[in-house]
């Protein structure tokens, strides 16, 4: 079996340096950091290299990463190899489909942008009150983040919905950001001074929803996009070397992959608890597998499911779920088995929550074993679309925000796939982006004391 393991791991990490080196290249040739490249380089390390990691922490110290390590399972590692493979060309096929441009829209302007980061800062605000209402208050909601999250708690109203607003804050916060540290354009020292003030409140916000959902992914991830916005400035518009942002983004790596591994004791902290935790002093390798344990096993898991399991396929469920993802729970008309919730009962680890599905392995347990030569393919060609509607926004300062966002959100569904997660984590975005386009259609006057506002014609957009 350890020779198997070893052929498996070369083959993994072969394709990954090929792989990266391909997309490293086609970013230099573009000069643009894509979404397409968040994807695949995303899928890359996640999908591919760290299975080839977990691997040889297998052989090196037997840290255990699979479901089934027995030689008579040995085809599903390398069907698992061909899969993940397969997968990644096949998204990048279906990226590659040509569509249709869409015609340019003019550029944005300052004022809207203020009233529009102002909007998202309001709603968050009564968002999280309405939301924090029904476990006692935001001090209580805090404090049972983690058995709330577990199911173990249950909001006393029917207020719960209203958490899908909350995260707007976070829209705000990088849409701030990205006015006043990335674009600096001209503002009046009042105007400087009430960005600065929604800023802060929009942090504040968002880091009491990131406590409230006791996310370590989340807080790596809130991280993360601060410095994606940054990296993608110095490399488009100010034309930084290519060596320069790719060790940038590599220590940006190691940064969010710490705080999501030790964000616990800040988490504590935060609320209040003030007993002395000792550092871990596990293997590093053992960390990791219990982090990312699941993009090698719940491959092999989907893989041997379909070979010798007879439950159906969940395309359906998958697909029904999605679609209502954005209603409240109580008018929902139909509520199906999640797919995750699926694979966490195949699974059967014993462990507190959902164990997650890639995009390999939800391919598969959606359409069987040619789904990873459709779902990704489909997938493909959604990313390329989201693409073509942000580059006809080009100059536009929200846009340019939602799309590095959005983009990450989109490359995160490489590895935490579903239709009904990628729906639920888009949903502020989304909202976000209607409440843009309103905004998009009324024209607003500033002269002094006197405002006016009115409805613009359809040809024209600001």
């Amino acid at each position: 079996m350890d020779t198997h393991l070893i052929i498996i791991i070369a083959v993994y990490f072969v394709f990954t340096v090929i792989a990266l080196f391909a997309e490293i290249s086609r970013i230099k040739k573009t000069r643009e950091i894509r979404i397409v490249s968040l994807c695949r380089g995303l899928f890359i390390l996640a999908n591919v290299f760290i299975p080839g990691v977990l691997f040889c922490g297998y052989l090196s110290d037997g840290i255990e990463s699979l479901v089934f390590y027995d030689s008579w399972y040995t085809w599903t590692f390398y069907f698992g190899a061909f899969a993940t493979i397969a997968t990644y060309f096949m998204f990048s096929f279906g990226y590659n489909i040509k569509q249709k441009i869409i015609s340019q829209k003019s550029p944005g302007n300052a004022s809207k942008t203020t009233l529009l980061a102002s909007i998202f800062v309001l709603i968050s605000v009564v968002a999280l009150i309405l939301w924090a209402s029904g476990y006692g208050g935001v001090q209580m909601l805090v404090a049972m983040a983690n058995p709330i999250r577990a199911g173990a708690v249950r909001s006393t109203s029917n207020v719960a919905f209203f958490k899908h607003f909350v995260p707007l804050s976070l829209l705000a916060s990088f849409l701030l950001f990205n006015r006043l540290v990335i674009a600096r354009d001209s503002k009046s020292i009042s105007e400087a001074a009430f960005l600065v003030f929604l800023f802060v409140i929009s942090i504040a916000i968002s880091i009491v929803y990131i406590l409230a959902n006791d996310g370590r992914l989340l807080a790596g991830v809130f991280v993360l996009l601060f410095f994606l916005l940054i990296i993608k400035n110095e490399y488009e518009v100010k034309k930084k070397s290519l060596a320069k942002i790719l060790f940038k983004s590599a220590v940006l790596l190691m940064i969010c992959l710490s705080i999501i591994l030790n964000v616990d004791v800040l988490f504590k902290a935060f609320r209040g608890n003030t007993t002395l935790v000792e550092p871990t002093k596990e293997p590093i390798m053992q960390v990791l597998s219990k982090e990312f344990y699941f993009v090698a096993s719940t491959v092999q898991t989907a893989i041997m499911n379909r070979a010798y399991g007879s439950a159906p396929l969940m395309i359906m469920n998958d697909i029904v779920n999605g679609l209502f993802a954005w209603l409240p729970t109580s008018i929902k008309p139909m509520i199906l088995l999640d797919v995750w919730d699926y694979n966490t009962m195949l699974r059967n680890t014993g462990a507190p929550g959902q164990t997650p599905t890639t995009i390999v392995a939800q391919s598969i347990y959606d359409l069987g074993i040619i789904g990873f030569l459709i779902i990704p393919f489909f997938y493909g060609m959604i990313v390329k679309r989201v693409e073509k509607i942000f580059d006809s926004y080009q100059d536009n300062p929200f846009a340019k925000t939602v799309y590095v966002v959005l983009g990450f959100y989109l490359a995160k569904g490489m590895v935490y796939f579903s239709i009904y997660n990628l729906m639920i984590n888009t949903f502020f975005i989304v909202f976000g982006w209607i409440i843009f386009l309103v905004l998009n259609n009324v024209k607003i006057r500033w002269n002094g004391r006197n405002r006016e506002i009115c409805l613009k014609s359809k040809n024209s957009s600001y």
